[in-house]
């Protein structure tokens, strides 16, 4: 059944944070990952956040002041090194993983990312992102769930005879040189990832 479907939530932490130690779910106090731990908590879907100091934490976790983020290639290395088993294993235990990340923080996990996963992005930026939550928090989880799946990475066709390809389109540098056929003319290809998106004033996006 839909609704018994085990959902993980992945999302950035914010750059607004309390001064002071605090759990997780408390510390990080940005309007969009307040919206994003209300969306997972009303739909009942699990929730990790990915920490540009910590790597991965649950909600409980205790988190002390920091100020570092994932803004460069030696970043996204420093962090995926914290918490690429955990990811892995993860990605495994769930049937579905909502990935709500900005670009740097996405390629921390990007050996994860699979058809299992859906990437949701709006390409009008943060405020986007704010109307997206907010609508979804209007639907109930089965009604969510569906509406994700438009978001859903979609799966190299290519990949199994060629190694030149990566597992999805997702760092696809074909993508990028709009060289892919499968690309633009399939129509079994239910998600294009934008090759740039807005920075936001929160540093999530």
């Amino acid at each position: 059944m839909e609704g018994l479907r085990k959902v993980l939530v992945i999302n950035g932490c914010s750059q607004s944070k309390l001064s002071h130690p605090a759990p997780a779910r408390e510390f990080y106090i940005g309007q969009l990952f307040r919206m994003v731990r209300k969306f997972s908590e009303l739909h009942e879907f699990d929730q990790r956040i990915l920490s540009g100091k910590y790597g991965l934490l649950t909600m409980d976790d205790l988190v002390d002041p920091y100020d570092m983020k994932i803004s460069t290639k030696a970043d996204v290395k420093r962090v995926q090194e914290k918490c690429l088993y955990r990811l892995v294993e993860l990605h495994k235990a769930y049937d579905t993983v909502i990935v709500i990340l900005g670009k740097k923080y996405r390629e921390v996990i990007s050996p994860i990312l699979d058809s299992k996963c859906s990437i949701v992005f709006d390409k009008k930026g943060i405020f986007g992102y704010y109307s997206l939550i907010a609508k979804l928090n209007e639907l109930t989880r089965p009604q969510t769930l569906e509406d994700l799946s438009k978001f859903r990475v979609a799966e190299c066709v290519y990949s199994k005879g060629e190694d030149n390809y990566p597992r999805t389109c997702y760092f696809c540098h074909y993508q990028n040189k709009n060289k892919c056929i499968w690309n633009f003319e399939s129509q079994s290809s239910q998600l294009q990832i934008p090759i740039q998106i807005k920075t936001s004033s929160e540093g999530e996006f």
